[in-house]
């Protein structure tokens, strides 16, 4: 609900927007949790969290051996798999084992590549960090208010601010993709935009509510992959989709068969 694609009036989303009409937007696409961690343990292994036993936030515990993170099969079929930033996935072990070194720049040449980039511009620290601005764009007087909220000077400033941060971490989405363009890349790989999670303020991010656990995916899939998605660009999917479904999407999409723990399709 921050991004103008998904009906926002006073969103500056203009690099997303424009993916979502070149793509496919998913308009019930859900978190299997309304925090970060615990949503990625699914979205790497492709099953629901408290059958792992990976719901409680740090848990950071041994789970079963036969959960086995999905890059593990990508490098298996000769993938270059990457991802340089965020990790934090909730259970013991070595996060980075499971990833090549660097970005998919860093790849041998013309091996296929499978890169998650996490942008944390929008993360909830940005409205409390040190250096956190005041509103640059709308302000706080002007904010549509949601009705779950209070109307207090703190919420809207927060709001106001926040849209700041959505601008922001729309820009990098751009320059992500601009960074593709550039290399030639635009035109043979698959792009999924998602979040962790719902929103940061109240009733988002920790809160079991629609809020917290809804979340904006857009899947750009350029013409020679066509023929592997039933949607076509530019459609908005009333289906529901969960991040159980990552996991087993992305291996089929590689010609690889959904592994009998994964619990999504």
């Amino acid at each position: 609900h921050w991004l103008g694609c998904y009906g926002n009036k006073q969103s500056q989303t203009p690099r997303i927007d424009a993916l979502a009409k070149e793509g496919i937007l998913f308009e019930n696409a859900y978190s299997n949790a309304p925090v970060c961690a615990v949503a990625r343990a699914t979205i790497l292994m492709g099953a629901y969290s408290p059958t792992m036993g990976t719901q409680h936030m740090r848990s950071r515990h041994a789970i079963p051996a036969k959960y086995k993170p999905n890059p593990e099969y990508l490098r298996a079929a000769g993938y270059h798999c990457t991802n340089p930033g965020k990790t934090d996935y909730n259970f013991k072990g070595n996060d980075n084992s499971y990833w090549d070194k660097g970005d998919y720049r860093k790849r041998p040449e013309g091996k296929p590549f499978y890169s998650i980039l996490n942008i944390t511009l929008s993360h909830e620290s940005s409205l409390f960090s040190k250096g956190a601005s005041d509103p640059q764009r709308l302000k706080p007087s002007e904010i549509d208010l949601p009705p779950y909220l209070p109307d207090l000077p703190e919420i809207r400033k927060d709001m106001a601010r926040y849209h700041d941060r959505i601008t922001d971490m729309d820009a990098r989405v751009g320059k992500i993709l601009d960074d593709l363009e550039k290399a030639g890349l635009a035109d043979h790989t698959i792009v999924f935009y998602y979040s962790d999670h719902g929103g940061v303020l109240p009733r988002g991010k920790r809160y079991l509510e629609n809020t917290g656990v809804k979340v904006p995916m857009i899947v750009r899939i350029p013409e020679k992959f066509r023929h592997l998605a039933p949607f076509k660009p530019g459609d908005r999917v009333a289906e529901p989709v969960s991040f159980v479904d990552l996991a087993p999407t992305v291996l089929s999409l590689a010609g690889i068969d959904t592994p009998p723990q994964m619990q999504g399709r």
